[in-house]
């Protein structure tokens, strides 16, 4: 099995490393790229096999970053800590 590239995009540092910590256990050896900041996937050239997105990233809509990333990732997993937005995705 191939080496499974993951991008985390999450503006929470901790929910990011939560993520990353059950992506680490469910793949075996997997590249995991963590970013702060919505501006930080846009500018990576990088294509992923998974993206973890924050719905609400840095005071932005998660979502519609997703319409500018699609080409480059094959599943995106909308992620929230807000109740009121998981069904907007």
């Amino acid at each position: 099995m191939s080496q499974k590239k993951i991008a985390i995009v999450d503006d929470n540092y901790d929910y990011g490393m939560y993520i990353k910590k059950i992506t680490d256990e469910c793949f075996e050896h997997p590249k995991i790229t963590v970013f702060e900041r919505s501006e930080e996937i846009l500018k990576s050239e990088e294509k992923y096999d998974m993206t973890f997105l924050d719905i609400d990233i840095d005071g932005k809509d998660g979502i519609e970053l997703s319409k500018k990333i699609l080409d480059r990732t094959d599943y995106i997993v909308y992620v929230s800590s807000q109740l009121h937005r998981v069904t907007d995705a």
